[in-house]
C-alpha cells in the first residue's frame, strides 16, 4: 500500500517511514515521531544533552566517548550540588535488557558518585510500571518518575520546541504529509 492521490498516508507507508527515523504526521497537530534506531550511542547522548539543556534551561557538561565512570552528562552548582545524566541507547534491547544493565552495572557506579539527583534518558519504550521498576532499582538516586525520560518522553512535541540537533552523522529524515 502506498500514499494515494489524495495524499492520504497508508498504514504500511507510515510504518516504513517510522522505521527510517523522523516523521511528521498530519493528524490534528503535527506530531514528531522518532525511533532513535539509526543513532549511534554517542549521537543519542548528544541528542539527549541538547533536549535536556533546552527543557531544563541549563548547560550540561559533556565528556569524550568511552569509559565514563557512570557519567554521560553532568550539571554542578556553585554550592557543589550536582546531578548526573545517563543516556542509555537500548532501542534494540528493550526494557528487560535495560533494567538488567542498570541493576548489574550502573547502580554501583551511581552509589559511588552519590549525586544529589540522577536522570536517566533512554531510547526504550517505557510504561508507568517500567518507570516505577527503574526508580525502585536505582532508589534513592532517582527521586521521581519525571527523572526518567523514555522514548515517548523524547518524542513529546513540546520537548523538541526550539531544538534542532544536527550532530555529526545524524541525518534527520522528514516526511511532510
Amino acid at each position: 500500500m502506498k500514499q494515494d492521490g489524495s495524499g492520504e498516508l497508508t498504514a504500511d507507508l507510515l510504518q516504513d517511514k517510522l522505521n527510517t527515523g523522523l516523521v511528521w504526521v498530519n493528524v490534528p497537530k503535527r506530531i514528531l515521531i522518532y525511533s532513535f534506531k539509526t543513532l549511534s550511542p554517542i549521537d543519542f547522548e548528544n541528542l539527549a544533552r541538547d533536549l535536556l539543556q533546552s527543557e531544563l534551561s541549563i548547560r550540561l557538561e559533556s565528556f569524550k566517548a568511552g569509559r565514563d565512570e557512570g557519567i554521560d552528562l553532568r550539571y554542578t552548582t556553585t554550592k557543589n550540588r550536582s546531578f548526573i545524566v545517563k543516556a542509555k541507547h537500548y532501542a534494540g534491547t528493550g526494557f528487560s535488557g535495560l533494567l538488567s544493565h542498570l541493576k548489574q552495572k550502573e547502580k554501583s557506579k551511581i552509589e559511588k558518585l552519590n549525586p544529589d539527583r540522577y536522570l536517566l534518558v533512554t531510547s526504550v519504550d517505557l510504561s508507568p510500571a517500567n518507570k516505577d521498576d527503574i526508580r525502585q532499582a536505582l532508589f534513592p538516586h532517582i527521586k521521581a518518575p519525571k527523572d526518567i525520560y523514555g522514548k515517548e518522553d523524547l518524542n513529546n512535541n513540546s520537548f523538541y520546541r526550539g531544538v534542532l540537533s544536527m550532530e555529526a552523522g545524524f541525518l534527520l529524515q522528514f516526511c511532510i504529509l
